[in-house]
This record gives structure tokens, C-alpha cells and sequence, in this order.
């Protein structure tokens, strides 16, 4: 007989913990570099002598940066309560992963277990029974 999985609900959790810490260093290293790259491009148009066309491709790459910034610091935000949370209570995640891994293998062993008899009924339920008289 199969069962649902115990662990899944955990498990999903502690995946959802992880993406979140995960997306959020990552929008902000984003973040960073999108920061940097339209200081490079405002100096650009600040101190360089460009022509009309160089001055619309350095505008368009600018709105280009501008809006993958703008995502960046979107998801920055959304991930951040999580990610900090998580910092906050690392121990009680840590523990919270103890308990996915006891979790875990007692699903394991559950899976493998097997029964062995105390006594020998199952042996004379499965014996053919004797025509009455026979044997007395």
C-alpha cells in the first residue's frame, strides 16, 4: 500500500526557502551590475564627443539597463522578507533539514519493513484440512 510522502510538505518547504536565498543573492548581484553599467553610460554621454547615432544607441542600451535593473530590484524586494527570515531563523532551518533527513528514512524503512511470524498459525492456516475422520 503506498502512502503519501510525509517528508513532501517539508521538503517543498526547504526548496522554496532556498530558491528565495538563491533568487535574492542573485537580483542583487544584478542589481549591482546594472547599477554600474548606467554609471559607465552616463559618463559615456556625459564626457564623450558622440554623434547623433552613437548618442541614441548609448540611450537605448541606458533604457535597456534601466529595465533590467527595474526587474532586478522587483524581485530583490519580493525575495528579501524570505531571505531574511531565513538568515534570521537559521537554526530553526537547520533543524527543520534534521527533521527532513529522520523523515526521510523512517519513509525508507517503512518501505522496505517486512513482517516475520511470532508463531506458526499462518503454517496450519495454509495446510490443506483433513477430511473428518482422517487422522483421529
Amino acid at each position: 500500500m503506498k502512502h503519501e510522502s510525509v517528508s513532501r510538505g517539508l521538503e517543498d518547504f526547504l526548496a522554496y526557502l532556498r530558491d528565495a536565498e538563491e533568487r535574492h543573492r542573485m537580483a542583487e548581484a544584478s542589481l549591482a551590475e546594472a547599477d554600474a553599467a548606467t554609471q559607465d553610460l552616463l559618463h559615456a554621454l556625459e564626457l564623450g564627443e558622440h554623434h547623433a547615432t552613437e548618442r541614441s544607441r548609448l540611450a537605448l542600451k541606458l533604457r535597456e539597463v534601466r529595465r533590467t535593473r527595474r526587474a532586478a530590484k522587483d524581485t530583490a524586494e519580493q525575495t528579501g522578507p524570505v531571505a531574511a527570515w531565513a538568515e534570521q531563523n537559521r537554526a530553526t532551518v537547520k533543524a527543520l533539514e534534521r527533521l527532513l533527513g529522520e523523515l526521510r528514512k523512517l519513509e525508507r524503512k517503512t518501505e522496505t519493513r517486512t513482517y516475520i511470524p511470532r508463531t506458526h498459525v499462518l503454517e496450519e492456516a495454509q495446510r490443506k484440512p483433513q477430511p473428518h475422520g482422517e487422522g483421529q
